[in-house]
């Protein structure tokens, strides 16, 4: 394959930008947890949900992941996109149910395995190639802030349309990603192409992906580690946040609004990410993810007021955008160009299955129809700061990235 010009790989970092934006563009994102409950889900069956979702990835991250190093990044997360596509089409026109619910979470499933590593490896990949590897986070951070804003745009329109139907979000929510699957067709693959598919290189790469991360004992605790950072949050955000502010008496409109305004203010933190890491280093950084999100966790406990959830939610979705990029850009310092979406779904695979994120979701929608949010955001913190914090006195590095 011929060598690729520097033009045409700077446009890459443009045409993925471009296609996260409108992939991101938030049209559910401040009322899918309200659908759910138009479609009358309760809470654990929208736990089920995600437990389904999660299923899914542990069933297909690894095959997903190597299928990304043998037809490309680009086309991997084409498929993404469409699942993600079909995902909007099932639930803007479906009429609930379980069926519906089954196949939604599947196809949820497959957007995140065909993502998860395929995404993050043609952004790396490309940076590579560019000679700006030292860049990626700062890079990834501003991207990130940009999605970020797109997705606040939307969460207003989406809230607004969701007063006049609650189907409408869903309906044009399916445009913008075929918009996005469109401009990831015009992206050129990194220098790091592959092979043509053969199925015994599928399985090969997917147990060699396994097998580094266990002989890597630093990507290992990375992925331990960040289960447990993400794991409570995102359970929270998918399952209970919006129903949150509705017990609390703010209105759909206003939810939309206030979210819209809270996304796009944390993406300015998201925006100096490689600053901030550069300052206070990597432990610091590892201890306050851990620290403030059990702090936050506590602090919802005790207050009864949508004004101060919402402050509480502010710095939560920062320490969340945090996490998130921190894990990618450590992760990728530690795994070769050749394995690369290989390794980052095996990761996905073992955060998902092995080491238990589909049943701590599921269980989360679970505890909170039976024993109430309050008990399970107590239960959150105190696991997040007894095991987070054990876990980065006792690894053996100071530094994993070193």
């Amino acid at each position: 394959m011929p060598s690729l010009t520097n033009d045409n790989l700077q446009k890459n970092i443009l045409k993925i930008a471009l296609s996260d934006f409108f992939y991101n563009f938030g049209l559910i994102w401040a009322i899918y947890i309200l659908y759910f409950r138009y479609l009358n889900y309760d809470f654990q069956e929208i736990g089920l949900f995600e437990a389904i979702c999660s299923i899914t990835i542990v069933l297909t991250e690894l095959a997903t992941g190597s299928l990304a190093d043998i037809i490309g990044r680009r086309n991997t997360v084409i498929l993404g996109n469409i699942s993600m596509l079909i995902l909007a089409l099932v639930l803007g026109l479906g009429q609930g149910g379980i069926l519906i619910l089954i196949i939604a979470g599947i196809f949820d499933g497959l957007d995140f395995s065909f993502r998860s590593g395929a995404r993050t490896a043609l952004l790396y990949d490309t940076m590579i190639e560019l000679n700006r590897a030292d860049e990626f986070l700062k890079v990834s951070g501003r991207i990130q802030a940009f999605t970020l804003i797109s997705k606040m745009i939307g969460m207003i329109i989406g809230s607004f349309l969701f007063l006049i139907n609650p189907r409408i979000p869903y309906w044009i929510w399916s445009a913008f990603l075929l918009l996005s699957i469109i401009i990831l067709a015009l992206v050129k693959e990194p220098k790091t192409s592959p092979n043509p598919l053969k199925l015994n290189e599928l399985w090969q790469n997917m147990k060699a992906g396994v097998k580094f991360i266990f002989k890597n004992t630093g990507l290992l605790w990375l992925t331990a580690f960040f289960l447990l950072a993400d794991v409570f949050t995102e359970s929270y955000w998918d399952i209970y946040s919006q129903e949150h502010l509705v017990n609390l008496g703010l209105t759909i409109r206003w939810i939309g609004l206030l979210l819209a305004l809270l996304t796009g203010f944390s993406s300015i933190a998201s925006y100096h990410i490689a600053e901030i890491e550069k300052r206070l280093g990597e432990k610091v950084m590892l201890f306050l993810i851990i620290g403030v999100q059990g702090t936050l966790f506590l602090l919802m406990i005790l207050v009864n007021n949508w004004v101060w959830i919402l402050i509480i939610l502010f710095f939560l979705t920062i320490n969340r955008n945090f996490s998130w990029l921190l894990e990618e850009n450590y992760r990728n310092k530690l795994i070769p160009s050749s394995m690369r979406a290989g390794v980052l779904s095996a990761a996905s695979f073992l955060k998902n299955g092995l080491f238990g994120g589909w049943l701590i979701i599921w269980t989360y929608g679970l505890l909170i129809d039976s024993v109430g949010i309050r008990y399970v955001l107590l239960i959150s913190s105190l696991i997040l700061l007894i095991f987070g914090f054990s876990m980065i006195l006792l690894r053996k590095n100071k530094n994993i990235i070193n």
